[in-house]
């Protein structure tokens, strides 16, 4: 039986054993892609909407409890409370005038500046040439005369007394303003990144000179009245600024202020005044409030970040990420850490301070705008303690006039001698202020002094071993002296010997160095 060889269908196998095309695969592929594509562009879609909104939604918020607690956010809202009309007359109306008057008055005398220099030499003719820089009492060089205890030179006098009597108008009506119900500066618009100081600034300060020279001829020529008139000024067109909104404004009422406890202490060891006038300087000179004046000042610094953060937030990166928004919610924590600590009493404010160090770089906004907030609590607190010690020292030189004794210490001050700022609810000295305030009495005088800010006890001494004053800080106190008027020396020479001379060599070595020809 022979074998039979069976066919095979090759066709048929040819078919079964063909691989399926790779363009099936790669369709499939790029579907799956497509898919993933579109499924990833959707939830980055919703995820980008649902981002935003749950950023909105906090900080929609935030706002609403800050608003809630009566706080400004915009510079808007800043712009609307500053300048919120006023039932009466405005200050800064009445002001303004007298400030533009006076900037021209001294440009006059100022050869750097455009306006004709030959003023200077038609109504001074006493200054050798029309091209003297400077007329020297817009520096502070009648000042140092008295702290030198040196007679200022008949020419400083006579220039001194003419120059005044060119602006006797403008300083007439200074000295002698209406009531007023209110204050604001019409020249202010608070608009970032224009957020500079005002051109009423800087008018206050250069008026304030003109101030401080025509105080220093009332103390020289013992002028009480003229003395505690001028004065009295200086604290006028400071509390003019008591609403700035932003630290730079808040800053140039502190500097006024210091000028006016400076001037104050000036007259008061010129023993110039009698009680009722020593009484009337005490109530001048009540301090601010260190911690509310920063609190209030905060909400404007807050509203100036947003508007940078905003103009920061045109870049599209920022802007898609929510860097903006999110940046926003940290200043406003921010803020709220420096208001927690603040009112804690915690100056170094660490809880801030520490939260600012974690600020990411992106926030642009955050690292570069930011006030040294430090700082300025510092100073705000140092003008709070020189106008208290001042107050406080004029208290115990009262007591010493009228006793012919000085207090043993402060708690023996009465409300016969203390200011009401000074006084608890039962009309005693208030015990914060025996424990802050430290009093010391030589036969030569009284020094009343605080600490500072570094809350180091130096018994008062004000000047450092180079004889800088530092107002509290590197081994200083801030104080406030007043010799008696039969003193063998002033106190602080007797307490201090090598500081004091050390800051009156140096006192002396800058008067020599900015004295004109002539005029040493």
């Amino acid at each position: 039986m022979s074998s039979q060889t069976i066919p095979q269908n090759t066709s048929s196998n040819k078919h079964f054993n063909t691989p399926r095309p790779r363009r099936s695969i790669l369709k499939i592929i790029l579907v799956i892609l497509a898919t993933t594509i579109l499924l990833s562009l959707i939830t980055l879609t919703i995820s980008y909407f649902l981002w935003h909104r749950h950023l909105d939604n906090k900080l929609t918020a935030e706002f609403v409890r800050l608003r809630a607690n009566g706080e400004l956010i915009t510079l808007q809202d800043i712009q609307a409370q500053y300048t919120k009309p006023i039932n009466g007359l405005n200050a800064a109306d009445y002001y303004t005038p007298r400030f533009d008057a006076l900037t021209v008055a001294s440009e006059i005398f100022d050869t750097t500046s455009p306006l004709n220099p030959a003023a200077t030499q038609m109504m001074m003719p006493s200054l050798p040439s029309a091209d003297t820089p400077q007329i020297p009492f817009f520096t502070e060089t009648p000042s140092e005369y008295t702290r030198l205890n040196l007679t200022p030179p008949l020419i400083v006098l006579n220039d001194t007394k003419t120059y005044l009597a060119s602006i006797q108008e403008d300083l007439s009506e200074l000295l002698n303003p209406p009531i007023f119900t209110g204050c604001f500066y019409r020249d202010t618009q608070f608009q970032f990144p224009l957020l500079g100081p005002a051109d009423h600034l800087q008018q206050i300060r250069n008026t304030s000179r003109h101030l401080q020279l025509a105080h220093w001829l009332a103390v020289h020529e013992k002028q009480p009245n003229d003395a505690l008139q001028t004065l009295t000024t200086i604290r006028s067109l400071a509390n003019t600024l008591e609403n700035e909104p932003f630290l730079i404004g808040q800053l140039v009422r502190t500097s006024l202020l210091s000028l006016l406890n400076k001037e104050a202490q000036r007259a008061i060891n010129a023993h110039l005044f009698n009680d009722q006038q020593l009484v009337q300087l005490q109530t001048i000179l009540t301090p601010i409030n260190a911690d509310s004046t920063l609190i209030k000042t905060l909400q404007g610094e807050r509203s100036a970040l947003f508007a940078g953060i905003n103009f920061y937030a045109n870049n599209p990166i920022m802007h898609h990420l929510g860097l903006n928004k999110k940046e926003k919610l940290f200043a406003i924590q921010y803020y709220d850490a420096i208001k927690k600590d603040i009112i804690a009493s915690k100056n170094t404010l660490p809880n801030a301070s520490k939260l600012i160090q974690q600020a990411p770089f992106v926030y642009i906004a955050t690292n570069t705008l930011l006030p040294a907030h430090k700082a300025t609590i510092k100073t705000f607190h140092q003008i709070e303690y020189e106008l208290t010690t001042t107050q406080l020292a004029i208290a115990s030189y009262r007591f010493y006039l009228s006793n012919r004794q000085p207090p043993q210490n402060l708690a023996n001050l009465t409300s016969n001698h203390l200011s009401i700022n000074l006084l608890n609810a039962a009309g005693e000295i208030d015990e914060q202020i025996t424990n802050d305030y430290k009093l010391r009495t030589t036969s030569n005088g009284l020094l009343v002094y605080h600490p500072g800010p570094d809350n180091t006890d130096n018994l008062g001494n004000p000047y450092n071993p180079q004889g800088n004053e530092q107002h509290g800080l590197n081994q200083t106190d801030i104080t406030a002296a007043i010799s008696y008027s039969n003193a063998n020396q002033p106190i602080l020479l007797q307490l201090f010997l090598k500081t004091t001379q050390a800051h009156l060599d140096n006192l002396k070595a800058e008067h020599e160095n900015d004295q004109p020809d002539g005029q040493e």
